[in-house]
C-alpha cells in the first residue's frame, strides 16, 4: 500500500503545463529552468514514485528526449553554450510532446483506482492504517505480546478500509491472546497447554481474578467472540468500531492486571531471596 500525496499532482501540473505556452522566439535563458523543473518532475512521476503509470510512459519519455533539444541532458552541470540565443524549432517539439503527454496522462488518471477513506470515529485514517496499536497506552503495549499487538493493528487497518467483520475478528484474536497471558500469569498452567475463552475466564474467577475485568470478558465472549465466529454473521461499520473500542478497553484492563500480578510476583521473589540470605 502506498499513500498518495495529492498535492504533487497539482505541483506537477503547474510545472508541466507552461511548456505548452513556450515561444520559439524566447531566449534559452528564459526557458531553461522551466524545462529543467518539468523534466525533474516528469522523471519523478515516471519512476512510479507517486502512482504507477503505464499508458503515458512512452509519451513521457519522448517529452524528456525533446527537452534535451533545449537543454543538455545533464543540465545544470552542463549549461547551454549560448543562453542568449532564441530557442527556435525545438520549442515546437516540446510543446507538441507536452500536449500529447497531458492528454494521455489525463486519460490514465481517470481510469486509476483511487478511493477516499472516511474517518472512523475519533481515529485518524493514517493512524488506523499504520499504527492502530498506539490506541493502547504505552504501558499496555509493553505488557501484551507481539502477536496481540499485531492483531490489534490489523483490526485498525481493516476498520479503516471498511472491513468491519475482519476488524472484529482481529480484535477478538488480540483480546483472546491477552486473556491467555492473563490466565497464565495467575494460574501457572502446564507449558504448551491452551484453553478456550470460557475455560480461561472460569479458572481466573476461581483463582481470584479481578471481577470487573472478568465480567467484561464474559460479555465479550458471549455477545461478540462466539457470535463473530459464525460464517453468516457480518458486522456493520458501527458495530466494527464499537467492537474495536470494546477490545481496546478489555485489553487495557487485562494488561493492568497482568502488571499488578507480575509486580507482586517479583516482590515476593525478592522477599524470598532476602529471607533465605537472613537464614
Amino acid at each position: 500500500m502506498q499513500r498518495v500525496n495529492q498535492n504533487q499532482f497539482y505541483e506537477f501540473g503547474t510545472v508541466l503545463h507552461p511548456l505548452t505556452e513556450m515561444q520559439a522566439t524566447a531566449k534559452i535563458s528564459e526557458v531553461m529552468w522551466l524545462c529543467y523543473r518539468a523534466k525533474t518532475w516528469l522523471q519523478y512521476f515516471l519512476e512510479n514514485r507517486v502512482v504507477p503509470l503505464v499508458v503515458c510512459r512512452p509519451s513521457g519519455l519522448r517529452l524528456i528526449e525533446d527537452i534535451a533539444g533545449v537543454i543538455p541532458s545533464d543540465f545544470p552541470n552542463t549549461m547551454p553554450p549560448d543562453t542568449d540565443r532564441e530557442v527556435g524549432y525545438p520549442v515546437l517539439s516540446v510543446r507538441d510532446a507536452t500536449k500529447e503527454f497531458e492528454t494521455v496522462l489525463a486519460a490514465e488518471l481517470q481510469a486509476l483506482d483511487t478511493y477516499f477513506i472516511s474517518q472512523k470515529g475519533i481515529y485518524s485514517t493514517p493512524d488506523l492504517i499504520e499504527t492502530a496499536d498506539k490506541a493502547l497506552d504505552e504501558s499496555v503495549r509493553k505488557t501484551i505480546s507481539h502477536e496481540a499487538s499485531a492483531d490489534f493493528k490489523q483490526a485498525g487497518r481493516c476498520l479503516a478500509f471498511d472491513l468491519p467483520t475482519a476488524a472484529g475478528f482481529h480484535a477478538m484474536r488480540a483480546t483472546e491472546n491477552v486473556l491467555r497471558k492473563y490466565h497464565a500469569s495467575i494460574t501457572n498452567p502446564v507449558a504448551g497447554s491452551t484453553f478456550d475463552m470460557a475455560t480461561c475466564i472460569n479458572e481466573l474467577r476461581k483463582a481470584g481474578g479481578e471481577p470487573k475485568t472478568l465480567a467484561i470478558l464474559d460479555q465479550i465472549r458471549d455477545l461478540h467472540r462466539n457470535t463473530i465466529m459464525h460464517p453468516e454473521v457480518f458486522l456493520t461499520p458501527s458495530e466494527g468500531l464499537r467492537l474495536f473500542d470494546i477490545a481496546k478497553s478489555a485489553i487495557s484492563a487485562m494488561a493492568d492486571q497482568i502488571s499488578i500480578v507480575t509486580a507482586a510476583s517479583e516482590l515476593a521473589a525478592k522477599a524470598a531471596v532476602a529471607g533465605a540470605k537472613t537464614v
